[in-house]
């Protein structure tokens, strides 16, 4: 469980195993269908396995797979056009792999640079917390020593 800003980033996380299953289950041949009846029904994370109903929902009233994963926010526009040209020519267990590494990339880059922004911050704020102690420290001191001069 992550608080509503970091999320999303959860979500692109576990969207990288729903689609490397769905790579597994192609490449066996099975129907995409059946494999995410099966990730809904035994999908740890609850935030997930409810999108995933909602995707079977839209299974069944007709709607593609990859357009039903699209409208729950597990593919962009992008991944969807990649996905879905893939599927006309065959070639769809690579397309599903080859998204799942890009979303593991971005996903990868971003953490990179926000790590980039707040371990800059952390030192500056521990470094204020040790200036502080040291002050504390030595401002007593110098107050002794210009008291006995």
């Amino acid at each position: 469980w992550l608080p509503p800003p970091l999320n999303t980033l959860s979500r692109r996380r576990e969207t990288v195993v729903i689609l490397r299953s769905l790579a597994v289950a192609a490449e066996a041949g099975r129907p995409l269908e059946l494999a995410i009846e099966s990730l809904a029904v035994y999908y740890p994370s609850a935030a997930m396995h409810v999108r995933l109903l909602r995707t079977l929902e839209q299974l069944s009233l007709g709607q593609p797979w990859a357009d039903s994963l699209a409208g729950q926010g597990l593919l962009g526009r992008g991944e969807l056009a990649v996905v879905a040209s893939a599927e006309r020519v065959g070639n769809l267990t690579w397309a599903l792999r080859d998204v799942a590494d890009g979303i593991e990339r971005r996903f990868a880059l971003r953490l990179q640079r926000w790590l980039e922004i707040v371990l800059p911050l952390a030192v500056l704020a521990v470094g204020g917390v040790v200036m502080f102690i040291i002050v504390a420290l030595f401002l007593p001191l110098i107050t002794l020593i210009t008291r006995l001069v």
